[in-house]
């Protein structure tokens, strides 16, 4: 704070000498009769003004380099027609924004990549600004920032808003003079744009972990919390016992991402002390008592400053402070969910000689009374974290809970009434279906969508379990949705009310996911025969546009 600003603030009877000074200097823009207050006021304007009377004007930029675009080929005619109608409509100026046409310029930057093509020059500031605020942003921007060209990256260094661009797009010449290996490595981590940093640093973590994560050291403080959990991440790489003291030191940092990504890294390593507790304390928490009937007993962890005998001390607090959003269950309950989601799923069928399907029904029996919901929905979470490293979970426990889900939809099918939402474990469903591979989810939602539940409300509970399933889809499953698109517009039709802001979120998503082969096989107009509304036209258009992508660009 300056001595005018001072002044000003706390008035001029406690300012001191220095504006008694320049009320001196400049008493001449007063007059007679002027408080001090004027006076002093006056005499700051008149500074002012003399100060930017004598400003010298800061020279013109230096004019930016001409565009180089090396030896990228031109596009077909076609195909930059179709490109130029993508982001027409992208526009949020000369077009309507529309959401259904952000995966289409995903997939077709995605084909252009492929083919060493480039989005034409005109396109370049939509696709930049659809990537920035566009639905999915995260699967967008790699595919803008693959298809953008030299001239994309050229234009984003002059605007702000694009500089995710040089961030995350690696440099495409980052050749180092360096001798070895490892000083290679450390120019390409020392570069500017943290997009080849990323790169450098797992291509270091390959070759030689050790040194990768001393370099990460030396500069973890400097780092955004968002920066220091994407190159914490790069420890999956050659992850071993000597990365542990890191990983320990990483859950103590004050953001929430980067103790998230250290805890995934230590569960995932063999022997770490750290899944070793957490596997500890879920057996304190989870017991078997065996006799004419066998019953699996759930315990509450205990409520914050308190401990269980045997717990090793354990702070329960971190393992949750409040419920997972969209659930009813308490703080003590979510930690049980999150004390189960630690421990590997083979670990039950091994400690408890029973099958998946022999546990999910033990906890079934006890969802009223014994927690059973609680730890069906902290084996699904633990199915999701360890879906990579545990074969059991696509082999044994997927199928299992498939057959589960679909037992109970079908049960409550028969009851008066539908429900109007799947089980409390929902958003864990999602969970699992993310982490396994297309073939695997899709063999999990499929026996889904015929359960009578699900066909009579398939854009409220069908497309929640089919938009998670990952891409690409099989043909069969894409059939299936397909068959369950039919049975919804069957009903009522996509006129009459027919819960139009469920359809409206989901059916563009379906579309821009079917596969190639069965979207050659439905019929032109196809999800409609008559005059479609407003929001159903737009996805036609798109989907027909997607059409087109295919035939240029199979």
């Amino acid at each position: 704070m300056n001595e005018r600003t001072r002044a000003a603030v706390v008035g001029l009877s406690k300012a001191g000498p220095s504006v008694e000074t320049t009320l001196e200097e400049l008493s001449f823009v007063s007059r007679e009769g002027d408080t001090p207050e004027a006076r002093f006021l006056l005499s700051v304007a008149a500074e002012d003004l003399w100060t930017e009377a004598g400003r010298v004007p800061t020279p013109a930029p230096t004019p930016p380099e001409p565009c180089d675009d090396g030896e990228t080929p031109p596009l077909p005619g076609e195909v930059a027609r179709v490109a130029v109608t993508i982001c027409g409509v992208l526009d949020p100026v000369h077009g309507s924004a529309s959401p259904e046409y952000l995966g289409l310029l995903r997939e077709l930057c995605n084909r252009l990549a492929a083919r060493g093509w480039s989005l034409p020059p005109a396109t370049l500031p939509v696709a930049l600004d659809a990537a920035n605020w566009g639905r999915s942003s995260k699967s967008l921007r790699p595919a803008v920032a693959a298809a953008v060209g030299p001239r994309g990256r050229w234009l984003a260094q002059f605007n702000p808003e694009w500089t995710w661009l040089l961030e995350e797009a690696p440099d495409p010449s980052p050749e180092s003079a360096a001798d070895s290996e490892a000083d290679r490595f450390a120019a390409q981590f020392a570069a500017d744009h943290f997009g080849t940093r990323l790169l450098a640093l797992k291509a270091w973590r390959a070759a030689d972990p050790a040194a990768a994560r001393e370099a990460l050291d030396e500069v973890w403080k400097g780092e955004t919390a968002f920066r220091r959990a994407a190159l914490l991440e790069s420890f999956e790489i050659g992850l071993s016992a000597a990365d542990e003291p890191f990983l320990e030191a990483a859950l103590t940092d004050r953001s929430k991402a980067v103790p998230a990504v250290a805890e995934q890294l230590l569960l995932g390593l063999p022997g770490s002390a750290f899944a070793a507790a957490r596997q500890a304390v879920a057996d304190l928490l989870l017991t078997l008592e065996k006799g004419r009937k066998a019953t699996l007993v759930a315990t509450l962890p205990p409520a914050s400053g308190q401990q269980m005998e045997g717990d090793g001390g354990i702070d329960w607090g971190l393992l949750a402070q409040k419920p997972a959003p969209g659930t009813d269950r308490g703080v003590r309950a979510e930690r049980l969910v999150r004390a189960l989601a630690c421990v590997t799923p083979s670990h039950w069928t091994e400690r408890f000689e029973r099958s998946p399907a022999e546990l999910i029904a033990l906890a079934q029996a006890g969802e009223k009374t014994a927690h059973g919901e609680e730890t069906l929905a902290g084996w699904l979470d633990a199915c999701g974290r360890f879906a990579a490293t545990d074969p059991s979970v696509a082999a044994d426990w997927a199928p299992a809970l498939s057959a589960w889900l679909t037992e109970r939809l079908n049960r409550k099918a028969r009851k008066r009434g539908w429900p109007d939402r799947l089980p409390n474990v929902q958003p864990h469903f999602t969970t699992l279906l993310t982490a396994l591979s297309p073939d695997a989810a899709a063999a999990f939602v499929t026996p889904l969508l015929t359960t009578k539940v699900v066909a009579a409300m398939p854009a409220e509970l069908g497309s929640a379990l089919w938009a998670a399933v990952p891409t690409p889809w099989p043909d069969g499953f894409a059939r299936a949705v397909v068959a369950a698109v039919e049975q919804g517009r069957n009903k009522r039709g996509w006129e009459g009310g027919y819960e139009y802001h469920t359809w409206h979120a989901a059916l563009p998503l379906t579309l821009e996911r079917l596969p190639p082969a069965v979207l050659a096989d439905l019929p032109p107009g196809w999800p409609t025969d008559g005059d479609p509304p407003q929001w159903l036209e737009k996805a036609i258009d798109a989907l027909r546009l997607r059409r087109r992508i295919h035939e240029l660009l199979p």
